[in-house]
């Protein structure tokens, strides 16, 4: 097991409700491999094309440079920081 990948939604950060979160959270010995973008490419397909949303979001702790640039990989943009938050979003323009 190396970890998980899906989405979510975020609960346990109100301030960004209502929202779907895609997340991440890998074993460190499987950091650096591209499994978590590799994961995460068909959670974010799946949000956009069978749950029909406008937009998901990742929350990413702004020290978080690895997941930072897997955000960046998938093509989320930053949308608002909270804190020390970083609020990234990837949206369907309809």
């Amino acid at each position: 097991m190396l970890g998980f990948t899906g989405l979510n939604i975020p609960r346990h950060f109100p301030a960004v409700l209502p929202a779907v979160e895609v997340g991440w959270r890998l074993r460190r010995e499987a950091w650096g491999n591209g499994y978590a973008t590799e994961a995460a490419r068909p959670a974010l397909a799946h949000g956009f094309a069978d749950l029909d949303l406008d937009e998901i979001v990742s929350l990413i702790h702004e020290g978080n440079a690895r997941s930072i640039a897997v955000a960046r990989r998938l093509g989320l943009r930053e949308r608002e920081r909270i804190g020390v938050v970083i609020v990234y979003r990837a949206g369907l323009s309809r």
